[in-house]
């Protein structure tokens, strides 16, 4: 009896493998007429071909995965998402599903999720090469928005497999420099830099760049000077160009121009720890500690010659030159008082206009002074030039009350000639302070 069961039991089994096996034949011959649609672009009916795969064998990655290719596309990237999660959670180390994954969320800019997919990608990954290709494109993307910390994360992830992966050196420098971390930048770039054959600026500018920039912020001005020689190529020389003395030195002359001499000579002193033998900075700082030194008996003479004069013309000149000469001397009141004695017979003279404006600017009579500049910015029939620098000083001015927003808008009006290089290097600095503070 025993032995008769057994017997029914096996021809039971036996009768069941051909249909198994038709069913094998069925599900791989539906697979790959989907695959044939699929690369046919036939993608509609592909995936109804896949979908019928899936029924018949629900738990096969492969088919699910090409199925999200089909939705890739055509686009439809919340469906192609659906369609890589199911391929995941049957295979969780089925790497391409969560680089596919990331290229959908790319294209709908959920970055949040671009990085939590590759970051999947890079724990399951074997390919060491590969590995560290996920890491550079969170990185990279993380750069792009500005968010160093989380990318400095993902930058010792990889450092943990390999502490002197060169693009990964170079990653950490442009972050450290960008938080102002110098010294990090610096000694990041010289890892770099000493794994790198090369000296072809055209294969290492960006390593040199970042090293030189690092040095010239430390103050470390020659070494500087001799990462540059190595970085200056394409794009990278507009950027070392402002970090040169002559850089410097064309800050100060438009600073010199508002009668700002402090800023001119901390620009100036800048331009010479530079470059100890730039003659035209050392001039430019002698005619400034002229302009600046004591002018009692000038004034004397001048005021002699108010009291005397009869001719008017002559004496608005005199009256300039001494409204000039105490702006220039610190005496601010004074050179408002005869600015206005001028102005009461010559109402449109811009130049004393101005004086009077940054007379106002120095003794922090913020309003008056922004008035006087505003009235000089929509005067009727000035040059480019001198409206140009009516902005800067205008820009100049916000910025120190810290309204960065009017700050901004003047110096992109300044944009021009001798004031834009500076009106740039200004919007930077700016940018860098309303960044500090959103971190603090």
């Amino acid at each position: 009896m025993k032995n008769s069961l057994r017997i029914f039991l096996l021809a039971i089994a036996i009768a069941q493998v051909p249909l198994f096996l038709s069913a094998q034949d069925d599900v791989m011959q539906i697979f790959a007429r989907a695959e044939h649609l699929r690369k046919s672009n036939n993608f509609i009916a592909a995936i109804d071909e896949y979908d019928r795969a899936i029924a018949l064998e629900p738990e096969n990655p492969r088919f699910s995965f090409s199925k999200g290719m089909c939705y890739l596309t055509l686009k439809e990237y919340d469906n192609a998402i659906l369609a890589y999660e199911e391929t995941a959670r049957l295979k969780q180390d089925f790497v391409p599903a969560y680089t596919m994954m990331a290229r959908c969320y790319k294209n709908l800019d959920r970055h949040l999720k671009v990085e939590e997919s590759l970051d999947k990608a890079f724990q399951y990954e074997t390919d060491l090469k590969k590995r560290i290709a996920y890491k550079e494109n969170i990185i990279g993307m993380l750069l792009e928005r500005e968010n160093f910390d989380r990318a400095l994360r993902h930058i010792n992830d990889v450092k943990v497999l390999d502490a002197q992966n060169t693009s990964i050196l170079y990653y950490e420098a442009v972050i450290q420099n960008h938080k102002g971390n110098y010294e990090q930048a610096k000694q990041a770039m010289l890892s770099a830099t000493s794994k790198i054959g090369s000296k072809e600026p055209k294969v290492v500018a960006r390593f040199y760049y970042e090293l030189g920039y690092a040095y010239n912020k430390l103050g470390e001005y020659e070494n500087s000077r001799k990462a540059f020689k190595y970085a200056n190529f394409g794009p990278y020389r507009a950027k070392i160009a402002k970090l040169s003395p002559s850089y410097y030195m064309s800050a100060a002359v438009a600073y010199l121009q508002i009668k700002d001499y402090e800023h001119a000579k901390d620009f100036l002193k800048t331009a010479l720890e530079m470059q100890s033998d730039f003659s035209d900075a050392y001039v430019m700082l002698g005619n400034i500690a002229k302009l600046e030194s004591d002018q009692n008996n000038a004034v004397e003479k001048f005021k002699k010659a108010i009291a005397v004069e009869k001719d008017e013309k002559k004496l608005l000149k005199v009256k300039f030159s001494l409204a000039e000469l105490y702006l220039d001397n610190g005496h601010y009141q004074k050179a408002i008082e005869i600015s206005n004695e001028y102005l009461a017979v010559d109402s449109k003279n811009y130049n004393v206009l101005f004086i009077k404006a940054v007379a106002h600017m120095k003794l922090k009579e913020y309003n008056e002074a922004i008035d006087a500049f505003q009235g000089l910015i929509d005067y009727q029939g000035l040059d480019i030039a001198q409206k140009t620098k009516f902005e800067f000083a205008l820009g100049v001015l916000y910025k120190e009350i810290k309204n960065y927003e009017l700050a901004k808008k003047a110096f992109k009006k300044a944009s021009y000639g001798g004031f834009k290089s500076v009106s740039m290097m200004a919007m930077e600095e700016i940018a860098e302070a309303e960044k500090d503070k959103k971190e603090q």
